[in-house]
């Protein structure tokens, strides 16, 4: 599979230290829809906001047809009762994709690796490719970020750093998205 743009805007990236090198692992979605079927996520007043005018919906017609009824309208502010279920998410397609993706809420842009609970037990495959390559980098900390410029390995250590990141067996697509993001050059991956 090649890389494409969209795959790679589809990927969080964590950094990873150890000793004193830093390196970028990303995690690449592998379009399952476990998060989406499996968890609720609560939608916070912008994230309704900005789901409704990308689906062209005003707020009250937003509410009604995903979330459940208007229960109190006063002063421009509106109340409504959880009715609707949440889970599977109702913006995941029957392709596994997510209709309102450029807009997704915050907790989903986050999942899984800014998240206190991890995949939250639902058996990720991106999380456990990310976690297997943690343990094949070895002993560091991690910690969620979207690029780095702090202690990238020099020439000379990328070799090592690569070979380490093959025990963990990645996805072809997590090997693309490694090299691109940490700017490895091709001639030290041979």
């Amino acid at each position: 599979m090649i890389l494409d743009e969209e795959a790679l805007s589809r990927s969080q990236n964590l950094e990873y230290s150890s000793g004193t090198i830093t390196v970028l692992i990303p995690f690449v979605c592998f379009r399952c829809g476990k998060c989406c079927r499996k968890l609720s996520v609560g939608l916070a007043p912008f994230d309704i906001h900005r789901i409704a005018e990308f689906l062209r919906l005003n707020i009250k017609d937003f509410i009604i047809k995903y979330l459940g009824e208007i229960t109190s309208e006063e002063d421009g502010e509106m109340r409504y009762k959880l009715t609707k279920p949440s889970k599977p998410c109702p913006f995941l397609s029957y392709s596994n994709m997510c209709t309102v993706y450029e807009v997704r809420p915050l907790a989903c842009r986050s999942f899984p690796l800014e998240t206190d609970f991890g995949d939250s037990g639902i058996g990720c495959q991106g999380y456990k490719q990310v976690k297997k390559v943690m343990n094949a980098l070895g002993q560091g900390v991690p910690y969620f970020v979207g690029t780095s410029s702090k202690n990238k390995p020099i020439q000379s250590q990328w070799k090592r750093i690569y070979k380490k990141f093959l025990r963990a067996e990645p996805s072809d697509e997590m090997k693309q998205a490694f090299i691109r993001i940490n700017n490895i050059p091709m001639e030290l991956i041979v």
